[in-house]
């Protein structure tokens, strides 16, 4: 499985539309970053659970001694970042978990719901349940009662980053989080 990650703070509406067009034709899996990938970045150093409000705050961070102090944009990191896979990945989990125990217990779709509304539907509740054949609000109590789960207000992107990140492993490799 292919996966295309894309930075929404550096495209327009018009170039993300194109992107994933392109991405569906050729059979990848496409993630929008909400509001920054660096957010994934910052799990391979701490448990960021705070939301972040913008790239700048997470870059910021991410210079922070003992990260990557010379982090810019659209530079090579995959190298310094690599030994820490595992760590972020634990940390991916941890945010997860509430929400995977819930469907666990009762048997539950709110993880799958919220994977499409977050991935798929870009948020919508609208495209959510029309593409997972659900009542509108039916699709709208699973991503609150989610949000409640997971401690975040998905209204506001900075709430949400960490959690679409986790999201987005999950997907690729839900048996990561077994």
């Amino acid at each position: 499985m292919i996966w295309c990650v894309f930075d929404r703070d550096d495209n327009t509406n018009a170039m993300l539309s194109k992107a994933k067009q392109v991405a569906i034709k050729e059979g990848y899996q496409i993630a929008f970053s909400n509001p920054s990938f660096e957010v994934w970045f910052l799990l391979h150093f701490n448990n960021q659970t705070t939301p972040v409000e913008n790239c700048e705050a997470a870059i910021k961070l991410l210079k922070k001694k003992g990260r990557l102090e010379q982090y810019e944009k659209n530079k090579e990191v995959y190298e310094q970042l690599k030994p820490l896979q595992e760590a972020a990945i634990d940390r991916a989990r941890q945010i997860l978990d509430p929400l995977i125990e819930y469907d666990r217990r009762r048997e539950g779709v709110l993880l799958e719901t919220l994977q499409i509304y977050l991935i798929d539907c870009d948020c919508s509740y609208k495209q959510t349940a029309a593409l997972t054949y659900t009542h509108q609000n039916t699709v709208q109590y699973r991503v609150r009662k989610a949000m409640s789960l997971l401690g975040g207000n998905f209204e506001q992107a900075a709430a949400l980053s960490a959690v679409f990140h986790a999201i987005c492993l999950y997907r690729q490799d839900p048996q990561m989080f077994s």
